[in-house]
């Protein structure tokens, strides 16, 4: 307490002169102090911003120079890039097998695939006959469709020979640059048109090439316009491309240089008009390449943070300087503040009497005074100390009132904990169970060259179950497998899939029903019955599932496909079938027919597809697409999920198996997962 007096204001007030006289501790030290830091922050501050200034100018002509350098190369290297696609589209014109009318055309199909392989760089090839209607294309896309009279097409009907054009590519439903060639006979006729497709963000690799600094790299701002100012290109809108025209035109409208800056408070933009490389003349197309002010001006941060590291030393040797010399001067404050400690320490005899002759003689005096009055307030103080003991035993006791409520806590919470033991040792032996009940891959092996089942639950226990088995029917036999995703996940819809498997079993492997269409009129029949879903419309048990089955001929491979929900996806060919499922639930209730009439059957199609050798199909539960992730935390989706066996269908089953688990997993990443997933592939 009588620390904190001595560090206070004390006024005091002079009876006999009637004067007041206001003084701090060390009034003097601090002031000298003061007044010596003043004059070398000063000096340091000043030299500093001039210095400062100076480098300013130096670096950002040179930052500049250099940003416009690399600009101007940025636009070389597309004009390059555009120049060496011209180059090859016209190199493909002068093809003796697309110049040569006896060409069948799955050679050129083959031809356009192989130039594929071999050129990543471009999306697809297609060869157009003189009216237009695609003959061959590497990705097999719209073949013998006639392509509209628009965009590139135009300057070729016009007898343009080689043509460059950003649009919307009707085939790759992206922006793309096409590059287009007239393929003449012997007789110098059109005969056909060879067109080369690249996707418009292979730009963005153009500017990697080029050497711009790390941060500014990661901040560029890239738009590429045509003359009017249509957007063909950008890194940072690209939702604008081919559909909106660039802001702010009003710099290339004021000037024809091939060159032109703008700087604002807030960025840097760089303006370079197209030129021509070698042959090429151009398309009279802009770049625009923007970078925020603060990010290109980041060595200038740099700089002057180490001009100020160098002046640092500097202040620190002048601070020691100043405590030094104003020490000097605060001995006798200094003695007073001991003395004021020793009154802190309840030490009252301590000598405060200073051998001065202005304020500080006066603080002295002033001292004795209040350690005369703190030691009589430490002694009132005792007596309220003695106050709060008792006060303190009462809180002791409630403290040991509420250990007890916290041991019982404790206790409650180990026996609940005992019960989730308990509980969860039950459901892993009923994923014993239900693992069991699933089929062996024997058949499998047996009957199909390679297959695979990627089987994710999301809980122990699972929803989604399969099942299949081989039936020999009058010295023929059959191949029926099925894909089912019940209501729930988690143990209700383990036991469902247990009832749907068993009932399966019955009509298949004992009743020998091969049809589709009467295995899901059944399994719907019995699952309503066996959970008394018929009397009880708005009752306890609403579940039921989506199922996908087949029937395989194992000598003729015809097969027969039904769906209740679920589909089935076929690919032969690099191309994606897909037979669609009926938008019903097998089981549940709620479901009528268009008469209204509850216990009737309702209907569902039977699908008959002939399979050949190398065809892959795949049955699935909704389990994979409907998974949230991603850098948005969406959905993975019925079309990506479509995009993802298309990259994979090349590929040996058991790498699809570890591909497609591979991408669930990253997909989903830190999120949850939201369902059971079942994923079956098989190839004949």
């Amino acid at each position: 307490m009588a620390k904190s007096k001595s560090k206070e204001l004390f006024l005091w007030k002079n009876k006999r002169t009637n004067h007041h006289l206001i003084t701090y501790p060390m009034n003097i030290y601090f002031k000298f102090v003061f007044l010596c830091l003043f004059l070398i922050l000063f000096t340091a501050g000043t030299f500093f911003y001039f210095v400062n200034i100076e480098a300013q100018k130096v670096l950002k002509a040179q930052i500049l120079d250099e940003i416009s350098q690399q600009s101007v190369n940025s636009m070389n290297n597309i004009e390059r890039f555009i120049y060496e696609r011209i180059s090859d589209i016209s190199s493909l014109s002068n093809s003796v097998i697309l110049k040569n009318k006896q060409s069948k055309t799955v050679d050129i199909a083959n031809y356009l695939q192989k130039l594929h392989q071999l050129n990543e760089i471009y999306y697809s090839f297609s060869y157009f006959d003189a009216n237009r209607i695609r003959i061959a294309d590497s990705k097999n896309l719209e073949i013998n469709k006639k392509h509209a009279l628009k965009n590139y097409w135009i300057d070729i009907e016009r007898g343009k020979e080689v043509v460059v054009d950003i649009s919307t590519s009707s085939s790759a439903k992206n922006n793309v640059l096409h590059f287009a060639a007239i393929i003449k006979d012997e007789k110098n006729q059109k005969q056909g048109v060879i067109v080369s497709r690249v996707l418009i963000e292979k730009l963005y690799e153009v500017f990697e090439e080029v050497p711009y600094n790390k941060h500014i790299k990661d901040n560029l701002m890239i738009d590429l316009i045509d003359k009017n100012g249509t957007l063909l290109y950008s890194n940072y809108q690209p939702e604008k491309i081919l559909k909106e025209k660039y802001e702010n035109l009003q710099p290339l409208k004021d000037t024809n240089n091939s060159f032109v800056f703008i700087e604002t408070q807030k960025k840097l933009s760089f303006f370079v008009r197209e030129q021509g490389y070698l042959s090429y003349k151009g398309n009279q197309w802009t770049l625009i390449i923007s970078v925020p002010t603060e990010k290109a001006f980041t060595p200038l941060i740099k700089i002057r943070n180490r001009i100020l590291f160098l002046f640092v030393p500097i202040i620190l040797i002048g601070i020691l300087v100043s405590l030094y010399l104003a020490r000097r001067f605060s001995r006798p404050i200094i003695r007073l503040a001991k003395a004021a400690q020793a009154l802190g320490n309840e030490d009252w005899s301590a000598d405060t009497h200073v051998d001065s002759h202005d304020e500080l003689r006066i603080l002295g005096k002033e001292l004795h005074k209040m350690g005369t009055k703190i030691k009589n307030k430490i002694e009132e103080q005792s007596i309220l100390n003695e106050d709060l003991s008792q006060k303190y035993k009462k809180i002791q006791e409630q403290n040991e009132e509420l250990e007890t409520q916290k041991n019982f806590i404790e206790n409650q919470n180990k026996l609940i904990q005992d019960k989730n033991d308990r509980i969860t040792a039950s459901i892993n032996y009923a994923q014993r169970i239900q693992s069991a009940m699933l089929p062996e891959n024997d058949d499998l092996d047996q009957n199909f060259e390679e297959h695979f089942i990627y089987y994710a639950p999301k809980d122990i226990v699972s929803g989604d179950f399969y099942w299949f088995d081989v039936i020999d029917i009058r010295e023929k036999k059959y191949f029926v497998l099925a894909v089912a995703d019940c209501t729930g996940h988690g143990v209700p819809g383990a036991i469902l899939s247990m009832l749907g498997n068993n009932l399966l079993s019955n009509f298949v492997s004992y009743q020998k029903i091969t049809n589709t269409q009467k295995i899901l009129y059944l399994l719907d029949k019995y699952i309503k019955e066996e959970l008394n879903q018929q009397n009880n419309q708005t009752g306890i048990s609403q579940d039921g599932m989506e199922i996908g089955i087949c029937t395989i001929d194992l000598d003729t491979l015809k097969m027969q496909f039904s769906g209740g929900g679920r589909p089935m996806y076929i690919f032969r060919d690099n191309a994606l079938i897909e037979l669609k499922a009926d938008k019903i639930t097998i089981g549940g209730v709620g479901y009528t027919n268009k008469k209204n009439v509850q216990d009737q059957y309702f209907e569902i199609t039977a699908q008959y597809y002939n399979l050949q050798k190398d065809d892959i199909f795949y049955l699935f539960s909704d389990g994979y697409k409907d998974q949230f992730g991603g850098e948005e935390n969406r959905k993975v989706g019925t079309k990506d999920f479509k995009k993802l066996l298309l990259t994979i269908q090349n590929k040996p089953l058991y790498l699809q198996k570890t591909l497609i688990e591979n991408h669930f997993n990253a997909w989903k990443g830190n999120y949850e997962q939201i369902d059971d997933v079942l994923v079956m592939g098989v190839k004949i």
